[in-house]
């Protein structure tokens, strides 16, 4: 396909105007591309050669269409450049069989490094393209933070599924753990072991480290490998609230039956996050 060109050296590329399996129309992927044709337009950015304007055109356009209707959800870790907020919901979930687009870590960390590629090329090098390049540098940082947060939490889903009692994710700051009864308390439970195992089923105890130990905490990983190797004389639910950043994390201790059904315990974490108002 010949393509016209607007001055010497400045290539026109074509837009799309059929897809492939799309009647009298184009497709999500495809409206994309031209939308990413008419940003560079409206701009004054134009390539030199088809095959430079092409390639950099498509690479825009697959990351852009993976992340077209998870941006909210990419924007919870970090804003999305300005520049690429006319790029959502181009997927048209309701026509299809599964109704959520979801992400990838390796998909999006194959966008990010083609992004940062892609800023060195010389067809985009020029200040006119500056603005250009800046976004697509801090499109291709938010994919790859985003990728290495689904990588962590994958890590942390598998290591809660290898564990005798998995813990019940509720929300991405709340968890609640299933802790089973020993025989022997550890003397740095005892204070709590007591306070704990007074309560009725199903009443829930906010652990002060003022009230249940006998020195606090000194730091954080104390802290953490407190929790980690909590057992008492009764069988516990654990929830942990942890919002993350400067905030400590939060924990709440509910006597449970010791012949709960194990199919009762996802009910009752989520009752016990509801008790406790910790959304």
């Amino acid at each position: 396909m010949s393509t016209p060109q607007g001055h010497q050296g400045r290539a026109v590329l074509k837009r799309k105007t059929t897809s492939s399996g799309v009647v009298g129309g184009t497709s999500g992927v495809d409206k994309i591309y031209n939308k990413v044709l008419t940003l560079f337009e409206e701009r004054g950015l134009y390539f030199c050669t088809e095959n430079e304007g092409t390639y950099v055109v498509q690479t825009l356009t697959r990351a852009l269409w993976c992340i077209t209707n998870p941006h909210s959800t990419l924007a919870r870790k970090k804003s999305l450049p300005c520049l690429w907020h006319g790029f959502e919901n181009f997927n048209d979930l309701k026509k299809k069989k599964h109704r959520k687009q979801c992400l990838c870590s390796s998909d999006l960390t194959r966008h990010g490094d083609e992004f940062y590629a892609l800023q060195g090329r010389p067809s985009i090098s020029g200040s006119k393209w500056k603005d250009v390049r800046c976004a697509v540098r801090e499109l291709g940082e938010c994919l790859i933070e985003y990728a290495e947060y689904l990588r962590i939490q994958a890590e942390k889903q598998n290591k809660r599924q290898k564990m005798n009692h998995c813990v019940t994710q509720l929300s991405d700051a709340a968890s609640v753990a299933f802790r089973v009864k020993v025989s022997h308390v550890d003397d740095q439970y005892r204070q709590i072991d007591e306070v704990v195992a007074a309560q009725s089923f199903g009443e829930s105890v906010l652990f002060d480290e003022h009230l249940h130990l006998l020195k606090p905490f000194t730091n954080r990983m104390q802290q953490m490998r407190f929790f980690e190797d909590l057992h008492l004389s009764v069988d516990v639910d654990m929830l942990k609230y942890c919002p993350g950043g400067s905030h400590v994390a939060v924990y709440v201790i509910c006597k449970v039956p010791v012949d709960r059904p194990y199919s009762q315990a996802p009910t009752d974490a989520a009752k016990l996050l509801a008790a406790n108002q910790m959304y």
